[in-house]
C-alpha cells in the first residue's frame, strides 16, 4: 500500500474577486439564455398550397392553404383509406412565416395532438420544406396506434 500525500491549493482569491468572477459568469448565462430564447422564436417560411385530398378511392374533398406537414400528415392518415397517393392536386399559394413550435401546435389544435407529436416529437420539431418530400413521407409512414390512446377522457358525470 503506497502512502498518499494530499496537499491543499491555497486560495489566491479575494471575496471580492470570487464575487466579480460569479457575476460575470452569471452575466454570461444570461446572454446565452437570452441567445437561446431568441433562437427559438426564429420565424421559419412554410409553403402553402390548396390541394384535393382523396378520403377513399371514390371521394375527393379540396383543402385549401395547407403546409407540406400536413401533407405528410394527411398522407399518413389517409393513404390506406385511398389506396394510394391520398393527395391528387397541389396548386402553391405562397409561404406561411411562423414559430416551428407555435406552428406545432396550431397542428395539434387542428389534427389532435397525439398523431402530430407522434409525427413531429422533440423541442425542435422538423417540418418537410417541400410538398413531394411530404407526400412521400407520408405514404411511408405508418402513425402508432399507440400514441392515439395515451390520453384518457374522464366522463363529465362520473363523479371523479
Amino acid at each position: 500500500m503506497k502512502n498518499t500525500t494530499i496537499v491543499e491549493d491555497q486560495v489566491t482569491e479575494t471575496a471580492e474577486e470570487l464575487q466579480a468572477t460569479i457575476a460575470e459568469l452569471n452575466k454570461k448565462l444570461e446572454v446565452t439564455e437570452e441567445k437561446e430564447a431568441n433562437d427559438s422564436r426564429v420565424l421559419s417560411d412554410y409553403p402553402v398550397a390548396n390541394i384535393l385530398l382523396k378520403l377513399t378511392p371514390s371521394t375527393v374533398v379540396p383543402m385549401n392553404n395547407v403546409t407540406p406537414a400536413e401533407v405528410l400528415l394527411l398522407s399518413a392518415m389517409h393513404h390506406k383509406g385511398a389506396k394510394g397517393n391520398p393527395i391528387s392536386k397541389i396548386e402553391p399559394q405562397g409561404t406561411i412565416k411562423a414559430e416551428p413550435i407555435s406552428y406545432r401546435a396550431a397542428l395539434c389544435d387542428k389534427y389532435g395532438a397525439p398523431i402530430v407529436m407522434a409525427l413531429f416529437p422533440g423541442s425542435e420539431p422538423n417540418f418537410p420544406k417541400t410538398f413531394s418530400r411530404a407526400m412521400s413521407m407520408g405514404i411511408s409512414t405508418s402513425i402508432p396506434s399507440k400514441n392515439l390512446m395515451d390520453f384518457h377522457v374522464t366522463p363529465l358525470n362520473s363523479g371523479s
